[in-house]
């Protein structure tokens, strides 16, 4: 991936990404995914299966990020559960049809692409530039105006809340590449992308628990 090679140089402007590149951040946010798909495998449909483990990552996933040291497994399970419907995101590439976990997490790495042009305006180019990526990766018109949609749209809980976005504007977008997939499990893919995005942040100071509740409140909200 080209586009990424740039981002290892590039600082962030704001002061909550002071410390980090673009690229430090994108393989941070990628860390905290890889604790919801440790915990995920712990979890079946009676519950945890091995609570010393799930216990150990839960503990790990508050020490990697500070600000979330009051929540409670309860929620972090609420969590794991948006985690696993995002991964079963329906994709309709032929041969590639069980690489959604690979196209959220491709979606996630180079969520903030569009920064190294325009900050202001860096989830329209990020869009852009995540459907040239998908596009050479080999992802049909359709997973890939999926991915896109994803990156571009990777804070719109924040932009909903604030009210810069509409709900009506919103569901018209997801209706135009939702293809086979609920509205309820885009929803999840784009708390997950929420979650990778603050989570990220070096340092872990920004991903409070209200912060988290409040991401999967008000993008649940949208599908009500």
């Amino acid at each position: 991936i080209p586009e990424l090679k740039e981002l290892i140089n590039v600082a962030y402007t704001s002061e909550m990404h002071a410390r980090a590149s673009m690229f430090e951040h994108m393989l941070n946010a990628l860390h905290v995914m890889s604790f919801l798909e440790k915990a995920s495998n712990l979890i079946n449909e009676t519950g945890v299966t091995d609570y010393n483990k799930f216990h150990g990552l839960f503990e790990e996933f508050k020490k990697f990020i500070p600000a979330l040291k009051d929540l409670n497994e309860s929620d972090f399970v609420e969590l794991i559960g948006f985690y696993k419907r995002a991964i079963a995101l329906k994709l309709t590439t032929q041969g590639r049809e069980d690489d959604t976990k690979i196209m959220l997490y491709l979606a996630i790495l180079i969520h903030d692409i569009g920064k190294s042009i325009c900050v202001e305006q860096h989830y329209s180019f990020a869009s852009l530039m995540a459907k040239n990526v998908f596009e050479r990766l080999g992802f049909n018109a359709e997973d890939t105006k999926l991915a896109a949609f994803l990156v571009g749209n990777h804070s719109v809980y924040h932009r909903l809340l604030v009210g810069s976005d509409s709900y009506d504007g919103f569901f018209a977008e997801i209706e135009k590449i939702k293809g086979n997939n609920s509205i309820a499990t885009i929803l999840t893919g784009l708390v997950m992308i929420g979650v990778a995005d603050i989570g990220g942040i070096i340092g872990g100071e920004y991903l409070t628990v209200q912060e988290l509740k409040t991401m999967m409140i008000v993008v649940g909200n949208a599908n009500r």
